[in-house]
């Protein structure tokens, strides 16, 4: 984790605590978190391959492997917040929907995407932690479901290009909005040495380029092959 969660939105039932926060519900809003949600919408956060949320049983998710969950769950509920008082959007698709995250997926390692209907984490190498651990990443992932319902740019070239940068701009809008990440620098909290994957301060510094065609590290948009960053 990149901080320590003093507050987690969580739903008892039967005994135990699931990582299910209803609490974004424009009825139910016991912690002031004044979110919109529809009535039967949540922010459900699930290990792979489990149709269900994630379950503790005394609700005091400190064990490691709760880690990645934890932190997609809360990251998740930050930005829903951050996108309503920000933006007055309700959700990824502006319509109250439900916020659904995967972590632990071990078909892939080191990564994070959305797939058209939730956002997924898989697995960690050595040397890095859960993509969930970064908050400017998980806000990045949910940026992309909210130009998937804006503009649903294709994932190549330099549409691609767009739709990534765009998730830049929520990841760090958000790192900046919750004062959890407050840089400009995106994704030091998944590599277990600090090192970003990016800097929108000084792009250069990470190998890509800052600006349109006539850069250094631009790629040829006419040959070049779909994205596969992250």
């Amino acid at each position: 984790m990149a901080d320590t969660k003093n507050h987690i939105d969580t739903y008892g039932q039967s005994g135990l605590y699931n990582l299910l926060d209803r609490t974004r519900r424009a009825n139910n809003n016991p912690h002031n978190h004044n979110g919109q949600m529809l009535s039967d919408q949540s922010i459900d956060t699930r290990r792979y391959p489990d149709t269900s949320s994630m379950q503790d049983s005394d609700n005091v998710w400190n064990s490691s492997s709760q880690s990645s969950g934890v932190d997609a769950h809360v990251y998740g509920a930050l930005t829903y917040d951050y996108l309503l008082t920000q933006f007055g959007r309700n959700s990824f698709d502006n319509t109250g929907s439900a916020m659904l995250s995967v972590v632990d997926r071990n078909d892939r390692n080191d990564n994070a995407y959305w797939n058209g209907k939730e956002v997924t984490y898989t697995t960690v190498t050595r040397g890095h932690r859960s993509m969930a651990g970064a908050i400017d990443i998980v806000a990045h992932e949910w940026g992309h479901a909210v130009t998937y319902y804006e503009s649903n740019l294709i994932y190549e070239k330099e549409p691609g290009a767009l739709n990534e940068s765009f998730s830049d701009m929520v990841g760090i809008a958000v790192g900046f909005g919750t004062g959890i990440d407050p840089d400009w620098q995106q994704g030091e909290n998944f590599n277990t040495d600090g090192t970003a994957i990016r800097d929108l301060s000084n792009p250069h510094l990470h190998n890509q380029p800052d600006t349109y065609i006539n850069d250094t590290y631009w790629v040829d948009v006419t040959n070049c092959t779909p994205i596969t960053g992250k």
